[in-house]
């Protein structure tokens, strides 16, 4: 469905209301989207065969860990249909700590998703404010989210 990026690109930041979705997590809870209104969200779409997003899942949950306490919430979609035990495996082998979310083609066609992995910074109004496909690195990601959170 979506090729993996292996560049970074900057997509031309329109602040416009995050689409809403719901979705099954790894460990069987549901995630509403909308439900998570006044927090801050880092929110990937990504794939177990897509090498950059093997670079950026450590930072996500670092992220997330460093900045969870000032409510932000990091949410990381898969969306290559891979098995739930797939993704289990490549979150045990990372040890990531961050939410991860099962079967989301259709969040990624209703965010226009085309390359992986796919990152959106939405602010506590639900508005997207800025988004990256590929790994822009560790670097650029802890100043996009600093920026969302101040």
């Amino acid at each position: 469905m979506v090729a993996a990026g292996g560049c970074s690109r900057k997509s031309k930041p329109s602040r416009r209301p995050a689409p809403d979705f719901a979705l099954q997590a790894l460990d069987g809870s549901t995630v509403r989207l909308s439900d998570l209104r006044g927090k801050c969200i880092l929110l990937s779409f990504w794939g177990t065969r897509c090498p950059p997003c093997y670079q950026e899942a450590p930072h996500l949950s670092s992220l997330g860990q460093k900045y969870g306490d000032r409510d932000l919430v990091v949410l990381a979609v898969n969306v290559q249909d891979d098995t739930k035990e797939e993704v289990a495996r490549f979150v045990e082998n990372g040890r990531l700590t961050h939410t991860i979310l099962l079967e989301g083609t259709q969040a990624a066609i209703a965010y226009g998703v085309y390359g992986l992995p796919a990152t959106y910074w939405i602010d506590r109004d639900g508005m997207i404010i800025d988004n990256v496909v590929g790994f822009p690195g560790e670097r650029v990601m802890e100043e996009k989210t600093a920026e969302l959170i101040k």
